[in-house]
């Protein structure tokens, strides 16, 4: 098992790929913290896998007081941290940026997105460094194709970004490694509602909508929660300690970085 005898805290436990994240996890033999604002959804989630495998922290990431309480009851639990991956986001205000209020609707994607991610590193590197642990920041591929109506959440993700790169260097010789995977389309309930709504508008069936945006996609596949938590999995491994700063992208090639 990839992940025997580890501990990985994974925030933004949810439906979808928070919940894929930690399946995912279990079944490597890692011992697994649920972070997540709403402990009803953690329970939701924890509920189908061992109890002794799982342990859940109501966590708001924009709170750093949050934060230092989740790696205290951690380390009060099980003693050690081997990997972070921070799933939590947020998708702020729809707009087009030239016509943004920069204050109020953009604060929560910042605070979430790139402040959240940041504290936790924070708040769990104590634990990584004994460890010599790893962080994954998932991102998105907003952050790389932009598209009118997504400013706050794609310029937010784009800073996450160069945060992920940024602790990378700085955590490097401590031996922390910081790496990001970056999804376009995850197949997934969220997806589903997007399909539904634009079927209803284009009066087609949400099957048409699915089939059109697989066909745009070189692989012709829409990638699931689970490719996407396997590729987490894969750079928060030990399999791979010698990759640091790297972004992976997950999109079935609708975009090929140089």
């Amino acid at each position: 098992m990839m992940f025997r005898d580890q501990v990985v805290v994974v925030s933004g436990v949810g439906a979808g790929l928070g919940q894929a994240l930690v399946s995912a996890l279990v079944r490597e033999g890692a011992r697994v913290v649920l972070a997540a604002r709403s402990m009803a959804m953690l329970e939701s989630v924890a509920g189908r896998l061992p109890e002794a495998q799982t342990l859940c922290i109501a966590t708001d990431i924009t709170l750093a007081a949050d934060c230092r309480r989740l790696a205290k009851r951690t380390s009060e639990r099980f003693g050690r941290v081997d990997a972070l991956i921070n799933n939590a986001f947020q998708l702020g205000p729809r707009g087009l940026l030239a016509e943004a209020d920069l204050n109020e609707d953009w604060s929560q994607a910042f605070e979430v997105n790139v402040k959240g991610s940041v504290r936790m590193v924070q708040a769990l590197l104590p634990a990584l460094t004994a460890s010599q642990g790893a962080v994954v920041m998932v991102n998105t591929i907003a952050a790389r194709c932009h598209k009118p109506g997504f400013a706050s959440y794609a310029i937010s993700k784009g800073a996450l970004q160069t945060a992920t790169r940024t602790l990378a260097m700085e955590l490097a010789p401590r031996g922390v490694r910081v790496n990001a995977v970056i999804p376009g389309y995850i197949d997934g309930p969220p997806l589903q509602d997007a399909f539904a709504a634009m079927a209803e508008a284009e009066g087609v069936a949400a099957e048409d909508i699915r089939r059109r945006v697989a066909d745009s996609l070189p692989l012709r596949c829409i990638p699931t929660s689970e490719d996407v938590a396997e590729a987490a999995l894969f750079l928060a491994s030990r399999r791979v300690r010698g990759i640091t700063g790297a972004a992976l992208d997950i999109n079935a090639g609708e975009h090929v970085p140089l």
